[in-house]
């Protein structure tokens, strides 16, 4: 990888390292957000399939036990208004009971419970079907025929197979609420789990990317630093560092001129030393030649000596003779 990366600009690397870091972030928050879906998925579920279907089965048991209490007044009363009055709050009350039946048959039922809805649904069809001969009885004044059949007869078999029914339906969207309440608890901590093993393997991504990047950027500068330090105390043989594999980004094109001018210093060092060299032969044949002329002006000047000398014999004889 790091072979790779030298083709690369610094640009390029730090471009990538931002996309794997962004990439990263990316792969956390994904994950905490299918895991947040899927436990508000369940926590709906909860609501519309369960509590809802509990608040339901809550409702039509108040209307059920209504409707007994309306058709018990009916019975027990003698006047033809409250009659009127009590059978059309008993039929209001049919409605709503239908219409919250309606209302459950919509949400998500198990094979058992909706075994259960079609035993209420028949127990209060049977219920009905009874209340009508009660209340055929109590129109007619028959009020010891209309209690017995209340208390005593088929009617009383049905409404408390209804209540049966319903407690059942109750029960069961209780048993399936709290097991969906464990299967939240569950997903959340499988979430957390994921999430936890997400943002461990993301950082650790992030982290050995990271160092690459960094090595395959602070390598070659490192490189040249040392390079620069070598020369900075006059050193310019050939080191290890030249031999390195030339980078293709912006520090290997610094890295490239670095050289080339650690070449030319060389070449006008060695320039240099060969003039230096070449100065110093001169200089010492000038020497030399200045010690041979130096020889010959000593030659010159004994003789000067010799010949003064033979001149001042001759005059000291020239004035002997006179004398003489």
């Amino acid at each position: 990888m790091s072979l790779r990366m030298k083709n690369w600009s610094v640009g390029a690397k730090l471009y990538l390292l931002s996309g794997i870091l962004i990439a990263c972030i990316l792969a956390v928050g994904a994950t905490g957000f299918v895991g947040f879906r899927t436990i508000i998925n369940l926590a709906d579920s909860l609501y519309s399939d369960r509590l809802l279907p509990i608040r339901s089965l809550g409702a039509i048991m108040d209307r059920v036990w209504s409707a007994r209490e309306q058709l018990m007044l009916h019975v027990m009363t003698e006047d033809p208004d409250r009659m009127a009055a009590y059978e059309s709050q008993m039929v209001m009350l049919d409605r709503e009971i239908a219409a919250l039946l309606a209302q459950y048959r919509k949400t998500d039922m198990g094979a058992e419970e909706a075994r259960w809805l079609n035993e209420f649904e028949q127990a209060w069809k049977e219920f009905q079907v009874a209340r009508e001969a009660v209340l055929a009885n109590s129109r007619l004044g028959y009020s010891k025929g209309a209690e017995q059949l209340l208390f005593g007869g088929h009617i009383d078999g049905t409404f408390r197979s209804a209540l049966l029914a319903l407690r059942r339906l109750t029960d069961i969207n209780r048993e399936g609420g709290a097991q969906l309440n464990q299967l939240i608890a569950q997903t959340d901590t499988d979430v957390n789990r994921t999430a936890m093993a997400v943002s461990g393997l993301s950082l650790l991504v992030a982290v050995v990317f990271s160092m690459a990047m960094i090595r395959a950027i602070t390598r070659p500068l490192g490189v040249l630093a040392e390079a620069a330090h070598r020369v900075a105390d006059a050193d310019l043989t050939r080191r290890s560092w030249e031999d390195e594999e030339p980078w293709k980004d912006e520090v290997g094109r610094l890295y490239g001129a670095f050289q080339e001018t650690v070449r030319s210093l060389r070449q006008v060092v060695g320039e240099v030393i060969d003039s230096s060299r070449r100065v110093v032969a001169s200089s010492r044949e000038m020497a030399g030649m200045a010690e041979q002329a130096a020889g010959g002006t000593a030659q010159i000047a004994s003789a000067v000596e010799q010949v003064a000398q033979g001149a001042n014999d001759q005059a000291r004889s020239a004035e002997d003779t006179v004398r003489a």
